[in-house]
């Protein structure tokens, strides 16, 4: 487990201040980067993190990626159908 970015910590602990809340920040997350923020009793839960997101936008990016193959795949062919017939 690394340490919090400064940067991170400046922003966190402002953000708190602005908010008026007086939260403890346990840094305690292996991540490549973002946040799990959790109620005091553990019950509820948001999580930010780079690798939740990442599997978040799975389904959209294999869907977003399939239509551009196929796309590029379909040009391709045109392509080739072109150069054949001349």
């Amino acid at each position: 487990m690394s340490p919090p970015n400064a940067r991170d910590d400046a922003l966190i602990r402002q953000l708190l201040d602005e908010m008026d809340l007086d939260l403890p920040i346990k840094p305690s997350l292996d991540s490549w980067g973002g946040l799990v923020v959790r109620s005091s009793d553990g019950r509820i839960a948001a999580t930010n993190t780079l690798e939740a997101r990442l599997a978040r936008a799975t389904p959209f990016l294999r869907r977003d990626l399939g239509a551009f193959l196929e796309q590029e795949v379909a040009e391709d062919r045109e392509r080739e159908e072109a150069v054949g017939a001349s």
